[in-house]
């Protein structure tokens, strides 16, 4: 047998065919060329995906600030409004009880009137 790097300690194939490149065979140098540019390539990927991260969390910070500062704005205005509702409800209690006063003091004055014509 006669293969390259097989057998009785024959040289080891200096040509190895690349998966990227059909039929063309790249020479170990070439190959070395091509995993220090694959490697590169890795790297970079690498830091723009822990770039990419860091924004994305960045912009998910300040969305979250945003929206806890609306949550904070929306529960004051509601505190505000309850006490607004609660401030006209006992406005409008006192009213009624004026108006009921008022009504049973024209009925009392209306009866001691017509108790009066009637005894003249």
């Amino acid at each position: 047998m006669h293969g390259r790097g097989h057998g009785t300690g024959g040289p080891i194939a200096k040509r190895i065919a690349s998966p990227t490149k059909k039929g063309k065979e790249l020479s170990l140098e070439e190959l070395l060329g091509e995993l220090d540019t694959l490697k590169k390539y890795r790297s970079e990927e690498e830091k723009q995906k822990k770039k990419d991260e860091t924004h994305h969390k960045r912009e998910l910070q300040v969305s979250k600030k945003k929206l806890t500062r609306e949550i904070q704005s929306v529960k004051s205005t509601v505190r505000k409004r309850h006490g607004e509702v609660q401030r006209l409800r006992k406005a409008l209690e006192r009213i009624e009880k004026q108006e009921e006063e008022s009504k049973q003091k024209k009925a009392r004055y209306h009866n001691t009137s017509v108790g009066a014509s009637a005894q003249s």
